[in-house]
This record gives C-alpha cells, structure tokens and sequence, in this order.
C-alpha cells in the first residue's frame, strides 16, 4: 500500500476515535448516549446490549491501532475500519430516511464515519494489494 504514513495516522486515529466511543459505550453509556438526546432508561437488557457494542468499538478500534503500527496487520485494519464506518454511516443514511433527523451530534457522527469510510475504501483501491510479508 502506497502513502504508509497517511495510512497508518489514519488508523491510529479513527482506531483511538472508535475505541474511545467504545469505552464511553461500555463504561458510561447513559450519560455518552444522552449528549445525543438519547434516554437508555433503566431497561437492563438495553444497557447490556449498548455495553456489548462498546465493547466491540474497542476490539475495532484497538485492531485499528495495531495496523498503525504492525504492516502485516495494515490491509485487514483499513479494510476493518472502512467497513464499519460506512456501515454505520450507511444505516444513519437509511435511519434518516426512514425515520427523519437524529440530534446534530448525530448528524455530525454520521459525516465524519462516510468521510473516514471513504478514505479507507480510496486508500485500498488506491494501494492496490496488501504487502506481502514474510515471516
């Protein structure tokens, strides 16, 4: 993959974004959903459920990190990071569309997780294949 240095400061810092909404997720989720608007209430299964996803942010993120860092994990990494970002952002499209606008804070997650997604998907056509590395 060509440009490593735009490349991995790119995945050191949407992996520490990720991992850093994931941490929120799972340790305060009532207080990081509500600077959303968002009221979680006392229902434990809904609590375990926005724990869980936290928890999952801070495996993305932290795979994110490590292909910042670690060539043999780079193309998994940015592959990783696109994806999820253009999922989440995909499904906010979709939410929109389907159920009207979120809160601002909302809207903002939304561009910023298109705007990464489609740097990583550029960044893999871009980069062609992975590099091969021998153990």
């Amino acid at each position: 993959m060509k440009n490593q240095f735009w490349i991995q400061a790119l995945l050191v810092v949407s992996g520490a974004l990720v991992g850093g909404i994931g941490v929120a997720m799972l340790l305060t989720p009532i207080s990081f959903h509500a600077s959303s608007g968002i009221a979680l209430g006392d229902n434990v299964s809904l609590m375990n459920e926005m724990r869980a996803m936290g928890g999952g942010l801070i495996g993305a993120g932290a795979i994110a990190i490590a292909g910042g860092f670690v060539a043999r994990l780079r193309f998994t990494a940015i592959l990783l990071v696109g994806v999820l970002n253009l999922s989440y952002g995909g499904a906010r499209l979709v939410s929109m569309s389907l159920d009207g606008l979120p809160a601002p804070t909302l809207l903002t997650a939304t561009g910023l997780e298109l705007v990464i997604g489609l740097v990583c998907l550029a960044a893999l056509v871009m980069g062609g294949r992975p590099a091969t590395v021998t153990a």
